[in-house]
């Protein structure tokens, strides 16, 4: 707090000693040519509509399919077990920066 206080009595001066302002995000997303206009373009949210409206008129029109083979119905069982493995099974991050053990000395080890 003690510089703030110390640049608000020498001028207001924050950012430095050139007075350099400080550019908030909507002079950014103007100035790259964004426009601001939102997220979404005109295509990409008339995309998005023709996808939902096939999504609910299709399986309306179309015939039950009959149900998969068991041993498909596996595979998500079989990826959210291995996913969860993964997150369980403890990391030894000493041995993953540079490719070497504890013994390499390599400047590119960042942990």
């Amino acid at each position: 707090m003690a510089g703030y206080r110390a640049a608000a009595a020498a001028g207001g001066r924050l950012y430095g000693q050139a007075g350099l302002k400080r550019r908030g995000v909507e002079e950014d997303m103007v100035g790259e040519g964004g426009g601001g206009g939102g997220y979404l373009g005109v295509e990409a949210a008339v995309l998005l509509g023709v996808v939902t409206a096939t999504l609910l008129v299709l399986p309306l029109l179309l015939p039950p399919l009959p149900p998969p083979p068991p041993m498909l119905l596996l595979v998500p069982v079989a990826i959210f077990a291995v996913l969860l493995l993964l997150v369980l099974l403890p990391s030894d991050a000493k041995s993953i920066g540079a490719g070497g053990g504890a013994s390499s000395s390599s400047s590119s080890s960042y942990l």
